[in-house]
């Protein structure tokens, strides 16, 4: 586990890709600000939401929470480490430089983490791991074997596809009207207080995307993305 902020996530994208490839787990806490390095560099943002999801290049599935509490920080960074055992590759936990700075009283009672049993799947084509960033087949590199890649890639999005349905976290409140707002950070916690009477609904795990936010979108007329 290792954290940076804002720009310090663009220099850590090839260490990630590795990751990936290799099957390592990893959670890294991104506490976001303006970037690039220069300007206002101090002051919070949410402009990492897009590299945390194309972040790296080619053929990668990533993995995103972003809470909106401290409470939610407390409870989903394990949420983050299980996932990220569990398959076996980077989880990006967002937050911002607000929440970075906020204090809150947690109630510990109330925000509990199941503990999970976790299982975790054997390396793609191997007995043993291999840590290295080639596509290998019982250690032995095949990186040319465009068939056999495109059974691998297959079956890690399968695997992701069924790890994923145990950590659908979001937050929805639906208070019967055409328009409803998604947003996720600091900036879900103004939105519930400026508009306490329009609907909302605050993604935790970003991506992969939730699997009812299609089904949730389609009751309302008009949909905000409201984003810093």
């Amino acid at each position: 586990m290792t954290a940076t902020s804002g720009p310090g996530l663009s220099l850590m994208i090839e260490g990630l890709g590795l990751a990936y490839m290799a099957g390592t787990p990893l959670v890294l806490v991104d506490v976001q600000r303006v970037g690039p390095s220069t300007g206002m560099p101090t002051l919070p943002a949410q402009g990492d939401i897009l590299q945390a999801y194309h972040g790296c290049h080619g053929d990668y599935q990533s993995i995103v929470i972003y809470p909106s509490s401290v409470a939610e920080c407390y409870q989903y960074i394990q949420e983050a480490i299980y996932l990220s055992l569990e398959a076996r590759q980077p989880v990006i936990f967002l937050s911002d430089a607000y929440l970075g700075h906020l204090r809150e009283t947690v109630d510990l009672n109330k925000n509990k983490v199941v503990e999970r049993k976790i299982k975790t799947p054997k390396p793609w084509g191997n007995k043993q791991r291999h840590v290295s960033g080639l596509l290998n087949k019982k250690g032995k590199p095949k990186t040319k074997d465009t068939e056999y890649y495109r059974k691998y890639y297959q079956q890690r999005k399968s695997q992701l596809s069924k790890i994923i349905k145990a950590y659908q976290f979001y937050k929805y409140k639906n208070k019967k009207t055409n328009t409803l707002i998604i947003s996720y950070g600091i900036i879900s916690q103004l939105i519930k207080n400026i508009y306490p009477e329009i609907s909302t609904l605050t993604p935790i795990l970003l991506f992969p995307f939730i699997k009812n936010m299609q089904k949730i979108c389609r009751h309302y007329k008009k949909i905000i993305v409201a984003e810093a």
